[in-house]
C-alpha cells in the first residue's frame, strides 16, 4: 500500500509541475522582440501619439453658452417594405447629435426646440414629424448629457455635405460642411 501511495505522490507531482510549467511558458513569450505578459499589459509601440488624439469629441458642434451639441453621425437608411397590401419607400436621413452640459448642469428636454437642413446642392429639408431626445445613458441618466436623434426624407445621392440649423432655448446656430456618410 505504501508502493502505490509514494508513487501515486509522484505522479500527482510529476502532473502538476508540468501543468505549472506550461502555464508560465504561455503567460511570457517573445512577440517582435518585446515581451508579452499577459492580455492586459500589451501596449501598442505608438502609444504615447495614441494618447495625444482626443477621443469622443466631434469635430462637428455648436456652443449655445453652456450647452454644446455636436454631430455624433449621419445615417442614410435604405428601406423599401413590402408586406401583405402595403407597401412604399420607407428611406430617411438622419443626424444623431449629442447634447451635453459642460458644466454639468441639469438639461431640459424643452430647450430644444428645431433642426433643419440645407444640402451642398441648395435644397432645404425640414424633419419628418419624428425626433426623440433620450437621457444618456438610458439606465441610470447623468441628467447633462442627451441624445438627439432627428429624421429627414431621403437626401438626394449626390450629395456630400449638409449644413445643419439647430435651434436651442430660442438661438439659433449653423453646424457647416458636415459629411454625409
Amino acid at each position: 500500500m505504501k508502493k502505490y501511495t509514494k508513487a501515486l505522490i509522484i505522479v500527482a507531482l510529476l502532473l502538476m509541475g508540468i501543468t505549472v510549467w506550461n502555464w508560465k511558458s504561455n503567460q511570457v513569450r517573445l512577440t517582435n522582440g518585446s515581451i508579452y505578459l499577459g492580455y492586459f499589459t500589451q501596449v501598442p509601440p505608438n502609444y504615447e501619439e495614441l494618447l495625444q488624439q482626443t477621443y469622443g469629441q466631434s469635430p462637428h458642434y455648436a456652443n449655445f453658452g453652456d450647452v454644446k451639441i455636436s454631430i455624433e453621425k449621419t445615417i442614410k437608411e435604405k428601406y423599401y417594405i413590402v408586406y401583405s397590401w402595403v407597401n412604399g419607400d420607407q428611406s430617411y436621413f438622419a443626424v444623431n447629435s449629442i447634447i451635453e452640459n459642460t458644466k454639468k448642469n441639469k438639461l431640459n428636454k424643452d430647450d430644444f426646440s428645431s433642426m433643419y437642413i440645407k444640402d451642398d446642392k441648395g435644397n432645404t429639408l425640414f424633419p419628418l414629424p419624428y425626433y426623440s431626445i433620450v437621457d444618456f445613458p438610458s439606465d441610470q441618466p447623468l441628467g447633462w448629457k442627451q441624445i438627439l436623434y432627428v429624421k429627414f426624407y431621403p437626401l438626394d445621392k449626390d450629395v456630400k455635405t449638409v449644413d445643419i440649423y439647430i435651434t436651442y432655448k430660442g438661438e439659433q446656430k449653423v453646424i457647416e460642411d458636415v459629411p454625409v456618410s
